[in-house]
């Protein structure tokens, strides 16, 4: 019921925001598959948007499709060369995945200590990915 729902508001009124919440909530009720697909279509509509890409690569991370995240932090950084967002996107994904070295990598990135500028919301997301790499 709940999923029903959500689908009929998304097509009266499809924002970024409103997809990213389809795409995890398809995720939570066991459609793998669609929220693998919404979220590819929401990095791949919105390929320079920090909140779209952090929304469909914690969803692909989810559902295991680490291609999927490299191909939409790929354009994303393509346009924003060393956007923290990016970065972190890639760090956490890869962290969620099991894939520590390529986090590592990506965190390195940012420097020593707190990179200037970051938000309340990108610092918990550095400090989960530092947290899973131990």
């Amino acid at each position: 019921m709940a999923l029903e729902l959500i689908e009929r508001r998304q097509r009266r009124n499809t924002t970024i925001a409103s997809q990213g919440l389809e795409a995890r909530a398809l995720l939570a009720c066991g459609h793998a598959e669609g929220a693998r697909r919404t979220a590819i279509d929401l990095a791949r509509s919105y390929p320079r948007h920090a909140g779209a890409l952090a929304a469909a690569t914690s969803v692909l991370a989810a559902a295991d499709d680490f291609a999927a995240v490299e191909e939409a932090v790929a354009a994303y950084l393509d346009a924003k060369p060393n956007d923290m967002q990016g970065i972190l996107s890639m760090a956490a994904a890869a962290a969620t995945t099991g894939r520590a070295e390529i986090a590592d990598t990506y965190l390195q990135r940012l420097g020593a200590g707190v990179p200037a500028g970051i938000t309340d919301e990108q610092l918990v997301q550095l400090r989960w990915v530092a947290d899973k790499l131990g």
